[in-house]
């Protein structure tokens, strides 16, 4: 036994726990006698370091071997391990092909051509370092299926033939047949199906092979794992074992396989591995989307591959798969018997080359470098391209072009839905936010666009897990989807807010009763009625000009056309927005009109639904009069060049939303009472003054030391009042912009104020105290304090009247 050899084993038995550089230094040293003083003199220890590492080593290896360990007897200890664990072998001479060859189902990848590189790095990998499990990794359509058919063939002596294999073309069909592929098949898998392979091939044709036996199967319909271990082993042993030979339980059968994978030289592919190994997210739980896959079979397939990683054996196992498992992430490493490899698109020329083997294309090289950009050359969806550009534009691509992102095919639609339907909830929400965002997205960004804090907490794991599914690309900078992925999820985000939008009332009374909560506040109730319209932003107000206008293009401007052919006119929209923002601020009530009296909304739901019903509008170029927008949420509506006279938005929440400019969080608006002026306060204290009709900034009011909560104006229009959550009241003269005098009475948030019709009185509404004041607007004093009042807002009817909505009575204050 050599020292590379007893290291090989010690990989085996140790799992991942492996053996840190000193222990190696002491191991491979002690291996040729070495002292402790002479190790430690050679490479600059202290020897008590090297022989206090030496006597953890022999300890750790003694609780993995069974029996005592000790630095004079370590070498014979592993030998007998190797002689009881690693059936004695003879090494034959290579024959010039497997002797036993089934590949079962696998495609016929007579077409394959190109990938060079990877075929040679998995050869190295196999061949020369014995790898004993290495996955191609990657999207579905890019090529893994067909390339780890194409390797096994080699590997097993049986080369393809010499104009397909050998003249350099690109990853022809997604490294497969393109004429026998049946329609509505998305991955290589289940091409036709080749035979076995015959065992009297001249040897002229062949290559010699380094295994005795290669086999293939496919995963792809979660076959049990007991079934696949008989199946295994049955091929293993020449058909000598049977369902009765076999131990009958799980271990049993791992171990039985083992024996034969120790024993000889085999190649096995397992085809679509994703289909049984838990999810890469952070959970183990392996249920997916329309699958009746069990859960203890997903136990069973992760402890037969934990056995594969660590146990020491002859064979090399093979997976392909969308996803990195789990299990693989801690014991996969370039020096280390399990990898993984990537497997990426094609490039400009082999995907050219790839094109040209259905026929002659028209192009010019920036075009060929879009058309492959766009589809990340991805080989299954440029084959559907090439058909489609042949079929439908005579084989000119730069027609094509020009319709290009308007729709993704159905092939390729059904490849993504079979990616899309496995994910959990909290990934299709990142995947949504992608799509929306349509550039690079940052985690400090994509963090703040969620509102759930589940997801928020949960981000980190979950865009680990879409890379791991090849859904996402990152850079440096953040994250992002491949083109045709966001085609595709921008589709599915349009396709179900659509249909969030058309809910009608008695199927939102049926859904409100089936999942009502009991608290008002819950995120949940509103969630539970509108998930994609209330959760994402369909545009961004903060995003830059272009992103927006995409957005507006790609995203609003669909759902619009939809909404508008199925209402017939803009009027029956508005009214039926009006219905929806009634069922945003009341969602505990059935009816989107709650019987009399009116439940008093309670602040804001942080939410996403009004502010894009707003945008929505804005785009239909409805008019805004009459349209109540009070005690919502109106997140990142863009309000540029809108006119929002008679538009109700007290106590509105205006967060991330853009006017006129960009401004800090808006907290509050008022129009003059003419129409011609516009005030909004902001989250950094700050009141913006602007003319309507030009839309011409006049004026920054700048004096309160946090938030500004309400604005309102003197009925003449010359007066301003502001409330700020620093607990002062400040009236403003909107000639000059100078304050002319601040109220403070109290030391809470000032939430609301009101002019008196006469504009000689101001009321003002506190958080905290639930007290409302009433002061002399020429004098600064303060009229009367009214106590223990539960309000929101305060104003003056044209009789000396206050309501109090959520105690439903009105109370007669005297003003003089």
């Amino acid at each position: 036994m050599t020292i590379e050899e007893a290291l090989t084993i010690l990989d085996g038995v140790l799992g991942h726990e492996t053996l840190n550089d000193t222990q190696e230094l002491v191991f491979r040293h002690a291996w040729d006698d070495w002292t402790y003083e002479r190790i430690a003199a050679q490479f600059g220890y202290a020897p008590d370091h090297i022989r206090n590492v030496g006597a953890h080593l022999w300890g750790l290896l003694s609780n993995v071997l069974g029996e005592k360990v000790t630095k004079s007897n370590f070498q014979s200890v592993l030998r007998r391990w190797a002689q009881q664990h690693l059936l004695p072998r003879k090494q034959p001479d290579l024959p010039t092909h497997s002797d036993r060859i089934d590949l079962g189902d696998a495609p016929d990848a007579s077409s394959f051509t190109g990938r060079r590189d990877e075929l040679a790095t998995l050869q190295q990998w196999i061949v020369a370092d014995r790898c004993r499990l290495v996955a191609l990794l990657g999207m579905g359509g890019i090529g893994k299926t067909s390339l780890a058919v194409v390797l096994a063939r080699q590997l097993s002596g049986n080369r393809q033939p010499e104009d397909a294999g050998t003249r350099g073309r690109g990853d022809a069909e997604n490294a497969g047949d393109m004429g026998t592929r049946r329609h509505g098949d998305t991955e290589t898998e289940k091409l036709t199906a080749s035979p076995r392979l015959p065992l009297s091939a001249s040897s002229s044709s062949l290559t010699p092979s380094p295994f005795q036996y290669v086999v293939w199967r496919s995963l792809r319909n979660a076959p049990p794992v007991m079934d696949l271990l008989v199946s295994l082993i049955q091929f293993l042993s020449d058909g000598q074992e049977t369902d009765t030979t076999v131990p009958p339980d799980l271990r049993g059968r791992i171990q039985r396989l083992m024996d034969y994978l120790r024993k000889h030289r085999c190649l096995v592919i397992l085809d679509n591995a994703e289909s049984v190994l838990p999810c890469s997210n952070g959970s183990n739980e392996p249920d997916r989307a329309g699958s009746n896959y069990q859960h203890q079979d997903c136990e069973g397939y992760v402890e037969f591959l934990e056995q594969l990683c660590d146990l020491p054996h002859q064979g090399c196992v093979i997976l392909t798969s969308r996803e990195k498992p789990d299990e693989l992430a801690w014991k996969e490493g370039l020096t280390l018997p399990v990898r993984s490899l990537q497997i990426n698109g094609l490039n400009q020329t082999e995907s050219q080359r790839l094109f040209a083997l259905k026929g002659t294309f028209s192009a010019s090289d920036a075009e060929w470098q879009t058309l492959v950009h766009h589809y990340a050359g991805n080989p299954l969806a440029l084959k559907m391209v090439a058909a489609i550009i042949q079929e439908l534009f005579n084989n000119n691509i730069s027609e094509f072009l020009t319709v290009l992102g308007t729709f993704v095919f159905d092939d390729i639609r059904d490849l993504l839905d079979r990616q899309f339907n496995r994910l959990f909830e909290v990934e299709k929400e990142v995947m949504y936010w992608l799509a929306i965002n349509r550039e690079v997205t940052s985690f400090t960004e994509l963090r703040d666009d969620v509102l759930s804090p589940i997801s928020r907490q949960k981000l980190p794991g979950t865009l680990r897990a879409l890379k791991h599914r090849f859904l996402i690309e990152t850079s440096p900078t953040g994250f992002t989807q491949q083109p045709v992925v966001m085609e595709y999820v921008t589709e599915k985000l349009i396709e179900k807010v659509g249909e969030e939008l058309r809910m009608k009332n008695e199927e939102w009374r049926i859904q409100n009763e089936e999942l009502r909560v009991e608290r008002r506040e819950d995120f949940s109730l509103l969630t539970s009625h509108f998930s994609l319209l209330t959760s994402h932003a369909l545009l961004k107000a903060t995003a830059k000009d272009y992103i927006r206008d995409n957005q507006a293009r790609l995203i609003l401007q669909p759902i619009a056309e939809r909404l508008q052919a199925e209402m017939g006119s803009k009027d029956a929209i508005a009214q039926h927005v009006q219905t929806l923002l009634s069922r945003l601020r009341f969602p505990q009530f059935p009816s989107a009109a709650p019987l009399a009296p009116s439940p008093q909304p309670l602040a804001p739901i942080p939410n996403y639904g009004a502010g894009n019903l707003l945008n929505l509008l804005c785009y239909l170029d409805v008019d805004l009069t009459g349209f109540d927008f009070s005690n919502l949420a109106v997140w990142q509506a863009y309000l540029q060049e809108v006119n929002l006279h008679q538009a109700n938005f007290t106590n509105a929440d205006l967060a991330r939303s853009v006017f006129f400019e960009s401004l800090a969080e808006v907290w509050c608006v008022a129009f003059s009472p003419d129409a011609h002026l516009l005030a909004a306060g902001d989250s950094a204290g700050e009141i913006h003054l602007w003319r309507v009709a030009d839309h011409q900034k006049l004026l920054t009011l700048q004096g309160h030391m946090n938030w500004v909560c309400s604005v309102a104006f003197s009925r003449t229009g010359k007066m301003l009042a502001s409330g700020s959550a620093d607990g002062t009241v400040k009236l403003w003269n909107i000639a000059t912009g100078q304050c002319i005098r601040t109220l403070q009475g109290q030391s809470d948030w000032m939430i609301a104020v009101a002019f008196s019709p006469d504009g000689q009185t101001l009321a003002s509404c506190g958080i905290d105290a639930k007290t409302i004041r009433l002061w002399n607007v020429r004098t600064g004093e303060c009229l009367k304090t009214c106590r223990d009042m539960t309000t929101g807002s305060v104003r003056f009817a044209s009789r000396p009247l206050y309501r109090s909505p959520l105690q439903r009575s009105l109370l007669h204050l005297e003003l003089t």
